[in-house]
């Protein structure tokens, strides 16, 4: 009697867990959060352009993200994504000729001229994913300029976010001056330098010029647009509850 109780209990743990596992799979084959599990892979293009007698003129070095989760509308960023980072590469090649001219002069600019991109993700939770690009260039100016940009994403609905869409409920005015306030807490020194910037370019008229990258507790906002280029990148954070 006793082995027939201890065969009924064996069979019914065996039960437990195989009805355990068919749920935890089935879990993961449900959930459309990619969260978590966010899969993709870094794509590079690299292109050294040289011109008459090997002298080299560019030097491109752009990586991007492609993702490889299971997800229809990542499937399509993809190729927003591929494309952007084609064109921005394109662009940079109208520097050839400007680079050209500059070979064999005494003007002291230095060949090749250079771009490099850094693709990653800066943010990824409840569906939302922030991917950052941050890019050195070289051009034949007086110095290179290097920057940060953000793009934010809210999978479920499928769009590219904007402030606007963080800030429904306020006009641009009263979002510009949220981020000033900010400024002048933690630029108290350097306030009326970097509030010389905003005198050319007004924010509440220029809001589309600001970078910004959603995170957990707040909004990273990129202000290099706005600031002397003495200062470099520039940002600060937008608390939620602000």
């Amino acid at each position: 009697m006793k082995k027939f109780l201890w065969v009924i209990i064996a069979i019914i743990l065996i039960l437990i867990v195989a009805m355990g596992v068919i749920l935890w799979n089935r879990g993961k084959t449900e959930n459309t959060n990619v969260s978590g599990d966010l899969g993709f892979e870094i794509r590079k293009i690299s292109e050294e352009i040289s011109g008459d007698n090997d002298v080299k003129l560019l030097n491109i070095n752009y990586e991007y993200i492609e993702f490889t989760a299971d997800n229809e509308y990542l499937k399509t960023l993809n190729d927003e994504i591929k494309d952007r980072a084609e064109e921005n590469v394109n662009n940079f090649k109208n520097y050839k000729s400007d680079a050209e001219n500059a070979v064999g002069t005494d003007i002291g600019i230095q060949l090749p001229y250079v771009y490099d991109n850094k693709s990653y993700i800066f943010y990824n939770d409840n569906n939302i994913i922030v991917i950052a690009d941050t890019w050195y260039e070289e051009a034949g100016g007086p110095h290179p300029n290097i920057g940060t940009k953000y793009y934010n994403y809210d999978i479920a609905q499928e769009k590219e976010l904007t402030l606007k869409d963080l800030y429904a409920d306020k006009t641009d005015e009263e979002i510009a001056n949220i981020i000033m306030e900010k400024v002048k807490d933690a630029y108290k020194d350097d306030y009326e330098e970097i509030e010389s910037g905003f005198e050319m370019l007004p924010l509440k008229d220029n809001l589309n010029l600001l970078g910004f990258a959603v995170q957990k507790d707040g909004v990273l906002i990129d202000l290099t647009e706005f600031v002397p280029y003495a200062f470099g990148e520039c940002a600060v954070k937008i608390e939620y509850n602000k």
